[in-house]
Order: C-alpha cells, then structure tokens, then sequence
C-alpha cells in the first residue's frame, strides 16, 4: 500500500529532476557555444598586423587576442608583458635541465610554439625574442644525429630561413651539406618551392628528383607536389624559366651531384662573404 503511494511521487520527481538537469545543461551547451563565437570581423580588422605561418593560425586564439576585452577583463599593458615575462622565464628555467631531458627538442619546440602565439604581429621584432630563440634552437642541435630528420627540428630551420635569413640559398646548401632534413620530402619540397618563386625552374625540379631519389618521407606527399610542379612548369611562359643561379645546377647528370654541388656552392658563398666581411 505504502509502495503504491510512494511510487508515481518517485516517478514524478525523476522526471522533474531530468528535466531540470537537461534545462541546465542546455544552457551551460548555450553559454559555450556562445564564448565559442569566433569574431572573424575583429580578425579581419587586424589581419595586417598578424605574421602568416605555414601552418596557419588558429582563428578562436585570434579572436580572443584580437577582440577587445570587457572592463572587467582587461588587462593592461604592463600586465600583459609581466605575464608574458613570467613564461618566457619558466621555458628559461627549464631549459636549463635540459641534458636531463628525454626530449630536449621538445623544450625547444614549445617555446617556439609559445612565442608565435603570444607575438601574432611581432614576430620578427627584438619585442619577441623569436631570433635569438631560433638561433638557440637550431644550434644546439646542428650535431644532434637523431634530430637531423626529426620534422620538428627542419622546420625550426624553415621558419628562421622565413623570417630572418638573408640568404635563404646559403641557408638551404647549409642544410645540405649537415644532411639536415635529408630523408624529409619537406625540406625538398620548401628548397624547390623557393627555387620556383625565384624563377629557377630547372635547378627547382633537379631539387624534387633528389628527393624522390633519397626516398625521402612522406613518399607519396612528395609525388604529388613535384606532380604539381611539372604541371605549372608546363603552363609557365619559358621566358621566365631561363634564370640560372650564379652556379647553373641544372647541369648536373644525377640529384645526388646536384645536391652534392649545392653544398660546394654554399661554402664557396660563405667563403665570399667572409672575404667582403658580410
């Protein structure tokens, strides 16, 4: 008698408390779908002021960097450099034990990570500390073997060849001539792009045929742009195919003399410029 009192009340009061719970979790879904709004108008409006990456940028930490925070919320500058100040020095400290660490390139990387995303549109300032940072990082491991066809560490070398070298050439034979990045389709795939847009076709697909030689990974990746390549080639006017480096690597009978030469011609570059005191 007293069960068959209690038991539609029991029934009742669930489905109440359901019903109460989906309402609050509806909102709490409603409330985030709504900080999850990205502003690309804010983007937009300071899109001159952001330095592009290869890998792009994500857009939600754009908006929120971007986006004028409420009174509430704002943080003025002096905070914001202390707080930037108060990372740096723990990426600091912990590089300071880094011969302890079991991924000292990991430490490297996330600093540089750290460093794009809380300098968007001052990367290449002194503001950023990314040069010395960089010059750090491709250092400390140019004799590190098994760092030399770790994808992490090349593209620390292609975002200095990116942002600050002066001689991306130079840099590029540099890196032949360390093997570094040998066995990657990345690193031919960036030295051909730039041999392109300097308009050195011939010495570009000598580049891309070194690497399908070296084997180099990912394979297929590596066909498909020297595919896309060879297909612009064919469509490009050949007036401005014929350009030719100061040393004509085009002429090479394999890839594996062309990359051989490209190492040559970049201690013969870097001899000049000690000779002129570059």
């Amino acid at each position: 008698m007293f069960a068959s009192r209690t038991a539609p009340f029991t029934s009742t009061a669930a489905i109440a408390l359901i019903a109460s719970i989906a309402s609050i979790q509806h909102t709490n879904d409603t409330m985030a779908d709504v900080e999850d709004l990205i502003d690309f108008n804010v983007i937009e409006t300071q899109k001159e002021n952001i330095q592009s990456l290869p890998g792009g940028r994500s857009a939600k930490s754009l908006s929120l960097l971007c986006s004028p925070m409420s009174t509430e919320k704002r943080i003025n500058l002096s905070e914001t450099q202390s707080l930037k100040q108060t990372v740096r020095q723990g990426f600091e400290q912990e590089l300071t034990n880094i011969a302890e660490a079991d991924d000292p390139l990991d430490m490297y990387d996330r600093y540089i990570k750290w460093t794009l995303d809380a300098y968007p549109s001052a990367q290449a300032t002194p503001e950023s500390n990314l040069l010395p940072l960089l010059e750090r990082a491709t250092k400390t491991f140019l004799t590190t073997s098994h760092y030399k066809n770790d994808a992490r560490y090349l593209k620390i070398w292609l975002l200095y060849i990116r942002l600050f070298s002066d001689s991306p050439r130079e840099t590029y034979a540099f890196l032949a001539k360390h093997n570094i990045g040998e066995n990657l389709a990345l690193f031919y795939e960036e030295f051909a792009a730039w041999l392109e847009q300097a308009g050195r076709w011939a010495q570009a697909e000598e580049v891309y045929a070194a690497g399908l030689d070296n084997e180099a990974r990912p394979a297929e990746r590596l066909v498909r742009k020297y595919a896309e390549f060879q297909h612009r080639r064919e469509t490009e006017p050949r007036r401005l195919q014929g350009l030719q480096n100061p040393v004509d690597l085009s002429s090479q009978s394999s890839p594996t003399e062309l990359m051989s030469n490209t190492k040559r011609w970049g201690e013969q570059e870097r001899r000049a410029g000690t000779q002129l005191g570059r």
